[in-house]
């Protein structure tokens, strides 16, 4: 706790500090610190908004606030609920006295970072950052990844980090400058001599720095590095390969087998799905540094050879789903007019067939019960998967809605429309499960009669 006040001042004047000298001097800057905070409270110069929600749902929405647009696939403010997280009135209302902020001078994360992943949070935050040369955003890390969480760093941003700031325009600002202003001495010692590193805790703090304004002098008499960047769009799309190799490297068979005892004794999770891949690759768009369609076809024939992945071509209509989705890249199938008539199956009597569907289904709650009756110690955080397979195919789908509640439908054809209506009680409650997620139409009419979902 100590290390949050600045003590410069103090040493400055003892040339012997005692502990209790200290101590004194910490209450009192405190208290300096909670008058100066009252002054300002009284002057109604400081407004606290309290949002409850999904932190990643949040950035989001205050993403299609900014670029007023509306999201292609609605922004639920919490997993396994429904209400949807809308910014269009209170403070956040066009016409408001004192309309809420949707970007920041600091953003403190605390240590998200170790529930939703790095690159996730690194993903939506940054475009919420003002850009000040001032502005910075703080992560912070606690569980420890591997057998040395001090090396782990490069890992979780599933690339080379300079590489990673210069895509995102965001670097930490301790690996520009070479020191940090707090030492984790303390923590580096705590976590070398546990008896078993990869139970304990590693506390890292980070911040985040805008890269292209790190150079003030060089902005001004160059002009704006952020607008002069560009880069090859194939060694642009290998690169960005190489981030999803190591953004789903648990589907790699040789991982698995070489950290399966990392796994079993550190905080492991999988954070990523193809949607989150997908909102990387928008932030890397909205750069404007390379031919973007060289870029996506690049990676494509990448995917479309690639066998690192045991699972990589399963989820291959998941991450087009999700590009698609997105307005980021639409393969051929997921173009206007690829699904002729007469239309199969489900579309038979249907006039017209949109590029995508949502499946909805239900999973009554005994079914369910199977992952609820199992201790969480031996369940861990599994993940939820749909699959649409047929003769000769398997499809996965990672980017699910989940509610508990019950559905019924209005109209028929392609104008039905779900209604679901939520349990109150959530999880607690008797309701079944309700799952939704996206899916190619041309994938339901290829094998009508043979396909499972």
């Amino acid at each position: 706790a100590v290390a949050a006040f600045h003590l410069s001042r103090f040493f400055a004047h003892h040339d012997k500090p005692q502990l209790q000298d200290m101590v004194t001097a910490v209450q009192s800057q405190f208290e300096q610190w909670c008058q100066a905070f009252r002054r300002v409270m009284v002057a109604s110069k400081i407004v606290i908004r309290i949002i409850v929600s999904d932190a990643l749902a949040l950035c989001h929405a205050f993403h299609n606030f900014l670029h007023s647009k509306e999201s292609p696939v609605p922004t639920y403010a919490n997993p396994w609920q429904i209400p949807i997280l809308k910014l269009d009135t209170g403070d956040y209302d066009p016409k408001a006295y004192l309309r809420a902020p949707v970007i920041f001078d600091v953003i403190d994360s605390s240590n998200l970072a170790d529930h939703v992943g790095l690159v996730n949070l690194l993903v939506v935050a940054r475009p919420l950052l003002a850009r000040k040369f001032t502005s910075v955003l703080y992560t912070e890390t606690l569980l420890s990844l591997g057998r040395d969480s001090t090396k782990g760093f490069g890992d979780q941003v599933c690339g080379d980090l300079t590489v990673i700031s210069t895509l995102f325009d965001l670097v930490p600002a301790t690996f520009i400058s070479k020191f940090a202003s707090i030492s984790n001495g303390h923590e580096i010692m705590l976590h070398r001599f546990a008896s078993d590193n990869r139970k304990s805790q590693y506390h890292e703090r980070t911040p985040w720095k805008i890269l292209s304004l790190a150079d003030v002098r060089a902005s001004y008499e160059r002009g704006d590095p952020y607008l002069l960047l560009q880069l090859d769009p194939k060694q642009l799309g290998n690169f960005l390969f190489n981030v999803f190799l190591k953004m789903f490297s648990c589907e790699n068979p040789l991982w698995q087998r070489e950290q399966m005892l990392n796994r079993i004794h550190s905080n492991f999770l999988m954070h990523y799905t193809r949607g989150s891949f997908a909102f990387l690759l928008r932030l890397v768009r909205s750069r404007d540094i390379a031919d973007w369609d060289i870029t996506m076809e690049t990676l494509f024939d990448l995917w479309g050879t690639d066998r690192t992945l045991w699972i990589g071509m399963n989820s291959y209509q998941d991450m087009c789903t999700q590009l698609h989705i997105l307005g980021l890249y639409s393969v051929d199938p997921l173009k206007p007019g690829w699904l002729k008539e007469p239309y199969r199956g489900r579309f038979k009597e249907w006039k017209s067939v949109a590029e995508l569907v949502c499946i909805v289904f239900v999973i009554p709650r005994r079914q369910f019960r199977r992952l609820e009756n199992i201790s969480s110690d031996r369940l861990g955080s599994p993940s939820l998967l749909c699959s649409v397979k047929g003769p000769t195919f398997r499809n996965d789908f990672s980017s699910l809605t989940a509610i508990f509640g019950t559905v019924a439908s209005q109209g028929s054809l392609e104008d039905t429309r779900i209604v679901i209506q939520p349990d109150p009680a959530g999880r607690n409650g008797s309701s079944p499960l309700v799952l939704s997620f996206w899916v190619p139409s041309w994938l339901l009419a290829h094998s009508p009669d043979d396909t499972m979902i």
